[in-house]
């Protein structure tokens, strides 16, 4: 575990982070290398610590996505943290992963004023690839407690040529170098400043008209993997839960998180 780390010029620092974060009690812990920041959070959660409640790593041994997939890592690259979510009711932990789409989006923006879009349910993209992915998963405290670990990777200046051939042709990244006036500190403070914002009050649900405006799939064709065949529809709405609305040849169906894919009609 480090404090400091110096890469392409740009210095992941604990103290820089905590200055911009207006929710000090997400204290973080850096790691130059972890195996995977959501499970350095469930080590601690497990062992009864949750005092402190972010860790960023710059590299991942085994970062992983949604559905058991890779998620990779690479060092001299980007952002890889992960956020401990206090325990809530089921309707709170239902919308933590489109509340974390739409945090992400609105920190690009303030800090690096770029615009990105959703992908259902929660991958970022940026002129057709992905610069993010998000991934939740629920732990159990000590004394029953249920809490979220919030995962978020964020490509913020990777080279094309450092992705493995799996994914070149679909990752991306905010910038082709790191520009001298962008730090990766001030975009992990925006985006937990912004998702802890939005989480004070979620189950009023406000930021879904966000998550609307963001979304690339809206009024598009699309297909779906659903029980593990492909089905074709268009893309209406995103309901009050966050999940996705299709307007299929019979019928209007909801698409809700677990083992469901989402790929653009070509």
């Amino acid at each position: 575990m480090v404090n400091n780390m110096d890469i392409k010029g740009d210095i992941l620092c604990r103290e820089d982070i905590l200055k911009e974060l207006r929710y000090k009690e997400y204290d973080p812990v850096v790691y130059d290398v972890t195996d995977s920041t959501n499970l350095v959070l469930k080590r601690w959660v497990k062992g009864g610590r949750i005092d402190n409640k972010l860790v960023v790593a710059d590299r991942q041994t085994m970062g992983r996505g949604r559905l058991g997939r890779t998620f990779e890592s690479p060092p001299v690259s980007g952002i890889y943290m992960s956020l401990l979510i206090p325990a809530g009711d089921d309707e709170g932990i239902l919308l933590i992963t489109s509340a974390a789409a739409v945090a992400v989006c609105r920190a690009i923006k303030e800090v690096c004023h770029i615009d990105t879009s959703i992908k259902w349910v929660n991958d970022i993209y940026l002129n057709d690839r992905k610069v993010c992915g998000i991934l939740a998963e629920a732990v159990t405290a000590g004394e029953g407690e249920i809490n979220v670990i919030l995962g978020i990777g964020i490509n913020v200046a990777t080279e094309s040529s450092i992705f493995s051939d799996t994914v070149r042709d679909v990752a991306g990244a905010l910038y082709d170098t790191m520009p001298g006036n962008i730090t990766r500190n001030s975009l992990i403070a925006a985006v937990v400043n912004n998702f802890m914002d939005i989480y004070g009050h979620i189950t009023d649900r406000e930021y879904l008209g966000d998550y609307r405006r963001m979304s690339m799939i809206l009024g598009r064709d699309i297909r779906y993997l659903k029980e593990d065949a492909w089905h074709t529809g268009k893309a209406v709405d995103i309901d009050n839960d966050g999940g996705l609305v299709v307007k299929t040849k019979d019928d209007i169906i909801t698409l809700n998180t677990g083992e469901i894919s989402v790929r653009l009609e070509k």
